[in-house]
């Protein structure tokens, strides 16, 4: 893919294979095994074609490039956080721990749509579970929620 999108930046560059070569200093059969993916290019000789070429090229190591990504500002990521809230607000058990501890660094990242849902269900919850136990994580991570919201609109208000 990668690949792809180099020759696609040679070709709208108007290089030919030995200007771009020479201007990149690297050997064309150099060039040539890269773009085809045969053997293993060094880094150096990848950093000089984006260079080069003006672009950044961003190694992802193989074993991770297959995965999925997770945009945390998406709507439907939101959605999948606000239902484990919405699961664990009331339970006594150690659900509400697990779901506030990987929700609770996640807050800076997520959209404005998701914080007013998570602030809401805490805020309006018809138990918190234990009051000596649960509630108090609750009522701290409500704080946090609303702190980052807070910080938001500091943050706008500022830029206007």
């Amino acid at each position: 893919m990668i690949r792809d999108e180099i020759r696609k930046h040679l070709i709208a560059k108007g290089y030919t294979q030995k200007s771009f070569c020479d201007e990149a200093y690297i050997a064309p059969m150099t060039l040539s095994r890269f773009l085809r993916d045969e053997g293993n290019t060094s880094f150096a000789t990848v950093e000089r074609i984006a260079e080069t070429l003006g672009c950044e090229i961003i190694l992802i190591p193989k074993e991770k490039a297959g995965q999925p990504r997770i945009d945390l500002e998406d709507d439907f990521f939101g959605a999948i956080l606000n239902c484990a809230v919405r699961y664990s607000i009331g339970r006594m058990s150690y659900m509400p721990g697990l779901v506030i501890d990987f929700i609770r660094p996640l807050l800076p990242y997520l959209n404005n749509k998701t914080l007013n849902n998570l602030e809401r269900d805490i805020r309006t919850a018809g138990s918190h579970g234990d009051e000596k136990i649960d509630k108090p994580g609750w009522m701290r991570f409500l704080q946090q929620i609303q702190e980052e919201q807070r910080n938001r609109e500091v943050t706008q208000c500022r830029t206007k």
